[in-house]
């Protein structure tokens, strides 16, 4: 249990450094791709919010 915790505490702290980093020197990637996953998750769970509104599914 203690390896998957730390695992999971490093590849955080690892994602995080990385993103930083990227952030820090090329910020307009890191906008684009930002968009481009907001834009995903938003088709996504588009269709859950329109059945919680009564509205048929597409």
């Amino acid at each position: 249990m203690s390896k998957i915790f730390a695992g999971v505490f490093f590849g955080v702290f690892i994602g995080a450094l990385a993103y930083e980093t990227l952030n820090r020197s090329n910020p307009e990637l890191v906008q684009r791709i930002r968009n481009k996953v907001s834009k995903k998750l938003d088709d996504y769970l588009g269709p859950i919010e329109t059945i919680e509104e009564g509205a048929q599914p597409e």
